[in-house]
């Protein structure tokens, strides 16, 4: 079964102050640069087949970072518009601890909803399992915080929700089972880069 893993992006200063920045483009800060660096040894001695990166900047810096490490060609980077972070509407650029509820009770006007972010990750995440169908293939997916949760959740409800802590650069295995067609979550928040920050939107 193909396998892929999610990782959420590097630290931004937005992380850093604990504001939901969703589809603000802000790009890493120095921390979130180093922490792309030092994740490398996750995936050094892996068969990496493709590295598809959401289109915002601290994803794709992330992406970039993490494979001028491992010696594969950012050129070969892949961008899905599927993989953005979530859109939190009037909850952007608000700190955690005042909308932490509302999000999560769906009282944020224009929120994205649990459904719609679900649907699109899923079809994305699908569809980068189609392309590469090999039992040994190897996908990295450089993403966001509701991206992963969003995956996490369509797969095992009952398991993981919308309120699961990622940390930074925290990578999250997944394969998929092209004759049942059913995905298996294998580990969730594997990181040797660590992070000191309490994002958990």
């Amino acid at each position: 079964m193909p396998k892929i893993i999610l990782i959420r992006h590097g630290e931004t200063d937005w992380n850093r102050q604990g504001l939901i920045q969703g589809q603000t483009d802000n790009p890493l800060n120095e921390l979130g640069m180093s922490q792309a660096k030092a994740a490398a040894p996750l995936f050094q001695n892996t068969r990496i087949d493709a590295i598809i990166a959401s289109p915002m900047i601290r994803a794709r810096q992330t992406a970039e970072l993490l494979a001028t490490e491992i010696g594969y060609d950012c050129d070969d980077i892949l961008f899905d518009s599927r993989i953005i972070e979530r859109d939190f509407g009037a909850a952007n650029g608000m700190h955690v601890r005042d909308i932490y509820e509302q999000v999560f009770t769906g009282e944020v006007d224009h929120l994205e909803s649990e459904a719609a972010i679900m649907d699109r990750v899923m079809e994305g995440i699908t569809e980068f399992a189609y392309a590469y169908p090999d039992p040994e293939q190897v996908v990295l997916v450089v993403a966001h915080s509701h991206v992963i949760k969003a995956a996490l959740h369509a797969i095992a409800p009952e398991t993981y929700s919308f309120r699961e802590r990622l940390v930074n650069l925290s990578a999250n295995y997944f394969t998929f089972d092209h004759k049942t067609e059913a995905w298996t979550i294998e580990a969730t928040n594997v990181t040797v880069a660590g992070s000191d920050n309490e994002t958990n939107v």
